[in-house]
């Protein structure tokens, strides 16, 4: 007499692991998007930053006053001539002391006039996405030595 064997699984085995992997998939979504957020927050933040730090050099390198000018309704900000959009899904906000300019005087790349009043004033700059403001950064450019600070 012939015997048969199964080989294979059954509908019940594939049913579990099916049900075993959407619940790992399901508890490693959320730290996924947590991470792709606060990637896509940082990137942006850094971005604003390096360029702030590079106008700031270039009015120690050629001693003359620069000015970045930021738009909050199309998030970008224009340094001379040239207009850096953020990256898509983020947004700049100005926070506190800030204005729609920064401009960097000579010689040594400070936010305050050599006319001025020398105080420590620091501006506040907040990127965040645009979907949900709870993944932000914050970017300060203090007025008296013209330092950026990436928060």
């Amino acid at each position: 007499m012939k015997t048969f064997t199964s080989s294979g699984f059954t509908l019940l085995e594939m049913l579990v692991v099916l049900a075993v992997l959407g619940l790992l998939v399901a508890l490693g979504l959320s730290p996924y998007r947590y991470f792709v957020n606060t990637a896509k927050v940082n990137q942006a933040a850094e971005q604003f930053a390096r360029d702030v730090e590079n106008q700031r050099f270039n009015v120690k390198k050629t001693n003359t006053a620069r000015t970045i000018t930021i738009n909050t309704s199309t998030n970008s900000y224009t340094l001379g001539t040239s207009t850096t959009t953020l990256p898509s899904g983020t947004k700049i906000a100005l926070g506190t002391n800030a204005t729609s300019t920064i401009t960097f005087y000579p010689p040594f790349g400070t936010t305050i006039s050599p006319v001025g009043v020398a105080s420590p004033n620091i501006r506040s700059y907040t990127i965040s996405l645009s979907s949900n403001s709870s993944y932000s950064r914050t970017v300060n450019v203090v007025g008296l030595i013209g330092k950026v600070v990436v928060k």
